[in-house]
């Protein structure tokens, strides 16, 4: 069945917790990128194979779930698991693994915040990734900083 089958009436895809979690990682992966063929260069892999795997007609090999686990920062352990390569997964990671790497933890807390807050971390991301200063005064709102109220949130 492919993913268009399964649009409920509205059009929308389905939500990542309606598909299988190979499926809901790859989609989450697709939507990283603006073309399949994005996607499948940085999976290393073809147009074609990726088109397949978002249909579910073919698999994720053990390799290819590294290279999805890397690409969506996640834990290389969870994703073997979670794509049905659990015994290798127990053999490459004895000591298990959580399900989320530190950096998933803090895009997820990210996700949570207020809509101010969350352009207010954004912005300071973007400058530090650039190497612009930082002047807090430009992103705080003013009563942030123990002047006039009224800052917009």
């Amino acid at each position: 069945m492919s993913p268009d089958a399964r649009r409920p009436q509205g059009g929308n895809p389905p939500a990542d917790s309606e598909l299988p979690a190979p499926l809901a990682l790859l989609h989450r992966a697709a939507a990283r990128f603006p073309t399949h063929s994005a996607l499948a260069a940085r999976l290393q892999v073809t147009p074609s194979h990726v088109s397949r795997l978002l249909k579910g007609t073919a698999g994720l090999s053990p390799y290819l779930c590294l290279r999805l686990a890397d690409l969506l920062g996640q834990d290389r352990a969870f994703v073997l698991r979670a794509c049905g390569h659990a015994r290798l997964s127990d053999r490459l990671f004895p000591g298990g693994a959580p399900t989320a790497t530190e950096g998933q933890r803090v895009q997820d807390a990210i996700e949570q915040l207020p809509p101010f807050d969350r352009r207010l971390i954004q912005a300071l991301v973007e400058r530090l990734i650039h190497g612009e200063p930082i002047e807090l005064t430009s992103l705080a709102p003013v009563s942030a900083l123990g002047g006039q109220k009224g800052g917009a949130r």
